[in-house]
């Protein structure tokens, strides 16, 4: 038996992160946004799908100390800009 879904939602100044350093020391903080997400697909391959925006209130850190030359750039992250130009 397989299991699928089609689940749409829609968020306004909804909590998206509220972690620690010590819940995990790659990023943590506080936001909120706006906007909306949809999971499609059976569990073991689940595509999901967002539109969204941060809110004013958020403290967000991505530490780089201790980081190395050894990062590297992700193709399913893509930070835009909306005001001028795309940010790859």
């Amino acid at each position: 038996m397989s299991f699928a879904s089609n689940l749409d939602s829609d968020f306004k100044n909804f909590q998206l992160l509220n972690t620690s350093a010590k819940d995990n020391n790659l990023f943590y903080g506080q936001a909120f946004g706006t906007g909306n997400v949809n999971m499609l697909g059976p569990l073991r391959n689940l595509k999901i799908s967002a539109t969204a925006r941060s809110e004013r209130d958020k403290d967000f850190f991505i530490p780089l100390n201790g980081s190395s030359d050894n990062t590297s750039k992700k193709d399913f992250i893509t930070f835009v800009n909306f005001g001028r130009y795309a940010l790859n």
